[in-house]
């Protein structure tokens, strides 16, 4: 399924008469140097990227992405490889999610696992030994296996190897163009090259993964980059009366609060880097102060977020300092994915679908897992139920929600009813290899990418509108001004509104009658189309309206 997610009706034959002059403007990566003479007029300062996950990236662990003659060095890691014998089942079996499980359970995972002979598998071998019982398993009992059973890959010279990055070598120019664009606008506000960026991967279930990838694909960009290892473990570590005896809690806190066992044996490097900077917090504060940029990786939001609140929830020294000096025009942040989601204010997705929004409605908790969304585990809460975070995020998008994956996971209606739910000003979505880069105070805004960015205008209730949008704010007790944008598109932003400036290539627009789109749900929702609503051959749209009953977000939901 396309991004645009998109059917007409009645209108086919006009489409496809006009479509077939135009290229899309998304398919050409953006260079802010390179922009044209209509962009290079004084704006704000672009500040705050806000990408939306799956940046096309050439890497040994997704070929998928490179040319075709791309090679990679015997140091690159090209999957994840597990080993079967009774060394690694038995630093299974010393873990407490071992001693968790039933005897029934241990004994079947040992007649499934256990073998005389030595073996290596990937994951998908390693689920075919496992069978139906791996679907039995909980999060930490089946992490704590696949975390023990990792085997460290080795080069001939007895180097661990890592996953190899060749940000050039991708077949979709657009992945290499936005770490390009994050390095030159870090240089440009500070106005130095090369600029020093920190990557902070506390999203992922395991922060030590991804480190090698972020850092590669920075430094092949331009700048200096360095990991950051700030996760929730590390917070909660730094909770403790005593340093020194919460630092030693490390390995268990990691378990406990960020998901991850026995990462000192995979990542021996990583993890003493990351036991120094617990001894040693003012030295991260320091690191952090003379940043020029810093990024936040995909996994989890809420993940993220406990990255940079203290072990009592409340926000951090890190924190606080971050905020100070993007607030100051000294740093330029970004994210990906669940780097993108924590950005929120007001309200913070946490999971779920707009199906099960619908189902069964919109609740103030904490996510189901990603594994128990597929796997349907037992939960207070149905696996796809929409979660929330009342209070938001970190809050450095000023107006409201924000989401991801957007189109290709049909996040509209999820994003309407959570922004109705909390009455959270203006929502935005970004598709995936798509950023939205924003002013530090979110009024101004460019759209780079592959995909669109979608925006849900607030339901007015007691307001005075637009006369050109009154006939839908006046018709139902919820009812929005939806927008869906392509690359290249200038934006003035408020809470309650957005004002698209021009693209960087005029879209031709073609008459909205007869269009719907593919994410709308059969019954309770309607699609209006106002007096200056906009439709283009491409998929994108300006100022249709949404209308929903109230019941469908009200009566539900659980706060």
């Amino acid at each position: 399924m396309t991004p645009k997610f998109l059917s007409f009706i009645g209108a086919v034959a006009l489409w496809v008469s006009i479509a077939h002059p135009i290229a899309s403007a998304a398919a050409k990566p953006y260079n802010p140097d390179k922009a044209p003479e209509t962009a290079r007029e004084p704006v704000p300062t672009l500040s705050l990227m806000l990408a939306g996950g799956a940046l096309s990236v050439c890497s040994s662990m997704n070929p998928k992405y490179c040319t075709a003659d791309i090679h990679f060095p015997d140091k690159a890691k090209t999957r994840h490889l597990y080993e079967l014998s009774e060394q690694s089942l038995s630093r299974f079996q010393v873990t407490p999610a071992w001693a968790r499980l039933n005897v029934d359970t241990q004994r079947a995972l040992l007649a499934a696992l256990g073998s005389a002979d030595r073996a290596l598998l990937d994951i998908e071998a390693l689920h075919d030994r496992l069978g139906p019982l791996g679907n039995t398993l909980n999060d930490a009992s089946y992490f704590a296996l696949l975390d023990t059973l990792e085997w460290v890959q080795l080069t001939q010279e007895g180097e661990p190897k890592t996953e190899q990055v060749r940000l050039e070598q991708g077949k979709n120019a657009q992945g290499a163009s936005h770490f390009a664009a994050f390095v030159s606008r870090a240089a440009r506000q500070v106005g130095h090259q090369p600029p020093k960026i920190g990557i902070v991967t506390a999203s992922a279930r395991d922060p030590f993964e991804a480190a090698s990838f972020y850092q590669q694909a920075f430094t092949q960009a331009g700048a200096i980059a360095q990991w950051l290892p700030l996760d929730s473990a590390l917070q909660q570590a730094w909770g403790y009366g005593n340093r020194e005896a919460g630092c030693k809690e490390l390995a268990t806190l990691g378990e406990n609060y960020q998901g991850y066992h026995d990462r000192q044996r995979v990542y021996p490097t990583l993890w003493d880097k990351y036991n120094q900077v617990c001894l040693n917090p003012e030295g991260l504060l320091r690191t952090l102060a003379a940043l020029d940029g810093l990024f936040l990786s995909g996994g989890d939001q809420s993940l993220t977020l406990s990255a940079w609140l203290g072990a009592d929830g409340q926000p951090s020294a890190a924190l606080k300092l971050i905020k100070e000096r993007f607030a100051n025009g000294e740093l330029i942040i970004g994210g990906t994915s669940a780097g993108t989601a924590v950005m929120a204010s007001g309200a913070m997705i946490t999971g779920g679908t707009s199906q099960g929004a619908l189902d069964f409605g919109v609740v103030a908790a904490p996510p189901v897992s990603e594994r128990c969304e597929e796997l349907g585990c037992e939960a207070l809460n149905p696996a796809d139920t929409l979660t929330y975070r009342p209070g938001g995020g970190l809050g450095l998008y000023p107006f409201g929600v924000t989401d991801t994956h957007f189109s290709e996971r049909d996040r509209q209606i999820r994003l309407v009813l959570l922004q109705d739910i909390s009455q959270t000003g203006l929502g935005v979505g970004v598709d995936e290899n798509t950023a939205l880069w924003l002013s530090k105070d979110g009024q101004y805004g460019v759209i780079e990418g592959e995909g669109g960015v979608w925006f849900s205008e607030p339901a007015a209730k007691g307001q005075t509108p637009d006369p050109q949008k009154a006939q839908i704010h006046q018709s139902t007790a919820h009812s929005h001004i939806i927008h869906y944008l392509p690359h290249g598109t200038r934006l003035t932003l408020t809470r309650d509104n957005i004002r698209a400036e021009g693209t960087q290539e005029e879209l031709q627009k073609v008459s909205c009658d007869g269009f719907t789109a593919a994410w709308l749900p059969s019954q309770g929702f309607t699609l209006r189309h106002l007096v200056d609503s906009q439709c283009h051959p491409q998929g994108y749209y300006q100022s249709l309206g949404l209308e929903h009953s109230t019941e469908m977000s009200s009566d539900k939901a659980t706060h």
